[in-house]
């Protein structure tokens, strides 16, 4: 959605992102995220209002059924209790996330303890939460005995099971077969010449005698097999198989 706000009104956002005080007067403009981390405007006039009143100019009612939070330019989520007053314009202030429920879960975020209002949370929004590319990294559920879990973006972890959760981002690495030699590649997408140049580092697209073959099958569901040619793209996944030959036009 958009994120900005008309001129008149004071961006609490953007100031804490610039680095600026927020001003003294309203009016000012609040984000206020659910759990999957969609925002929506909210306008308010008083500098200090109450987690109720924050809730209420939201929309969110009944207000005590709701969970908030403010959340912090260094990544901190802490909770908003409806009788507590918030001032708008303390430094590090960035945005708030609200929740329909009145329990807390608690995880962890590379060692980072996070309070969340609900009992569920996707791997893409802990790489948010997290301030990584969702493209450049992976999301690993962390198990007592070893049996690590990879999130993928749309995979779901339930906060509800016993103990506390521990999430770690890592690198993204995905392994990929081309002419049946395994590739370790570290993007989720790549185009028609990063794939050649993995079977011929040299491929140079200048030379207009020379073009490739590049064919491929056990993909994800945006291209689970074909054929890939200039100017295209392809999404990769974990033991995708990449046939590439060299065509000799000449």
């Amino acid at each position: 959605m958009n994120q900005q706000f008309e001129d008149n009104v004071e961006n609490i956002a953007q100031a804490a992102r610039e680095s600026r005080p927020v001003r003294e007067h309203g009016p000012y403009g609040l984000l206020i995220g659910n759990g999957q981390l969609h925002y929506s405007k909210v306008i308010m006039a008083d500098p200090v209002p109450t987690g109720e009143q924050i809730l209420d100019a939201a929309g969110l009612h009944p207000t005590r059924e709701h969970l908030l939070f403010q959340v912090s330019t260094n990544g901190t989520i802490d909770e908003v209790r409806p009788e507590i007053l918030v001032d708008l314009r303390q430094p590090g202030l960035e945005k708030f996330l609200a929740f329909r429920g009145d329990r807390i879960y608690r995880f962890t975020l590379n060692d980072r303890s996070v309070d969340w209002g609900s009992q569920w949370v996707t791997g893409r929004v802990l790489k948010l939460l997290a301030g990584v590319n969702p493209e450049e990294v992976d999301v690993v559920l962390i198990h007592p005995q070893g049996q690590n879990r990879v999130l993928e973006d749309d995979d779901r972890a339930d906060l509800a099971e016993a103990g506390v959760e521990r999430f770690e981002t890592v690198q993204l690495s995905i392994e990929i077969f081309v002419n049946t030699d395994p590739r370790t590649v570290h993007q989720r997408v790549m185009d028609y010449w990063g794939i050649v140049r993995l079977e011929y580092p040299h491929a140079d697209p200048s030379r207009e005698l020379e073009s490739y073959t590049v064919t491929y099958a056990k993909g994800p569901k945006q291209n689970p097999s074909g054929t890939l040619v200039k100017g295209q793209s392809v999404h990769l996944k974990q033991d995708m198989e990449f046939d590439v030959f060299l065509t000799d036009r000449s």
